[in-house]
């Protein structure tokens, strides 16, 4: 009994380690999916090419890991000659070759990125990960992202976090909404408690918590911060909440800009955007608490768009040649 009771539980903390809430969602998620997420803005899309460009780097071959329905590809096809396109879940690549049967430069593999075997060895020139690193081990996906790169190739990670109302009495109920939601998402998950999933506590913290070993990346990396006036995790979490808070990687060496009020991740929308937004995140439907906490939020807006900004961070690595 004691020895079945110990492996369950190193069994549980495993699926705990490894949850994604994503993992089987159905299509009709990945409609709501695409309705509410934000596009990649050119401003950033600008930035991540120059960066490439400035090291050498060639627009041949680039893999977008964790894909999902490939909101963003067609991005990247219009600037690489192929895409590898990558992703856990069937059911998302089967969207993705759908909306994107007019690519004749991409292909499509099920694999996870830490140990995507088929991905050419030191054959790509890029590999951009959008809001997907903190669902992975990070050691093992800087192992496979290296292992992926040839010399001098890029490695772009972008994060984007929840929207920011401009005005402050929206804000306020806002981001509990938010957070609550993101709550209830993880623990319909694998269950626990949210604080117990480690993918959450790695969102929390960022992309500077994300090491760059020197015996694999160059050591001068770009981090970029955009719209986040004060910390990320602090801006991230609503008040009240706490999460241990990361060791940050960014070093002297390391570029750092902070950018704000980047028109292209500007939002204007009424309590359906937001509602939106918030069902974006949700497989599962949104809660009733939620339902609630939005009528709420409804009538302080009084029938009124609002405005406001998506936080994001970008971090720019390139393998050592």
């Amino acid at each position: 009994m004691r020895k079945t009771f110990v492996l369950q539980f190193y069994r549980n903390q495993e699926a705990l380690l490894m949850a994604n809430p994503y993992k089987g969602a159905s299509g009709s998620f990945w409609e709501l999916y695409a309705q509410g997420r934000p596009r990649l803005p050119e401003s950033i899309l600008r930035r991540i090419w120059e960066y490439h460009a400035s090291s050498g780097g060639s627009f041949e071959v680039v893999h977008e890991p964790g894909a999902g329905i490939g909101l963003h590809t067609e991005r990247l096809a219009e600037k690489f000659r192929h895409v590898i396109v990558s992703d856990t879940e069937r059911s998302s690549l089967d969207i993705a070759t759908t909306r994107l049967r007019g690519l004749t430069n991409a292909e499509y593999r099920l694999a996870k990125l830490e140990n995507a075997a088929r991905v050419p060895r030191a054959g790509i020139d890029m590999v951009v990960a959008i809001d997907m690193t903190h669902f992975t081990d990070t050691g093992k996906m800087l192992e496979a992202v290296h292992r992926q790169l040839k010399p001098g190739g890029t490695f772009a990670v972008i994060l984007v976090g929840p929207s920011k109302l401009d005005e402050p009495a929206a804000q306020n109920i806002w981001k509990p909404i938010w957070w609550s939601n993101l709550e209830a998402v993880t623990q319909s998950s694998v269950g626990g408690k949210a604080r117990d999933h480690p993918w959450l506590e790695r969102f929390v913290n960022g992309l500077d918590a994300v090491p760059l070993p020197e015996h694999m990346f160059e050591p001068v990396a770009v981090r970029i911060h955009i719209n986040t006036a004060g910390d990320w995790h602090d801006e991230v979490l609503p008040p009240g909440l706490q999460f241990d808070k990361a060791p940050s990687h960014s070093n002297q060496s390391d570029h750092v800009l902070h950018i704000e009020e980047e028109e292209d991740l500007r939002l204007t929308m009424d309590i359906s955007g937001l509602r939106e937004q918030l069902a974006a995140m949700s497989p599962a439907g949104l809660s009733t608490k939620i339902e609630r906490s939005l009528e709420e939020l409804d009538r302080s807006l009084n029938g009124r768009k609002v405005s406001g900004h998506f936080l994001v961070q970008c971090l720019l690595a390139t393998k050592r040649r």
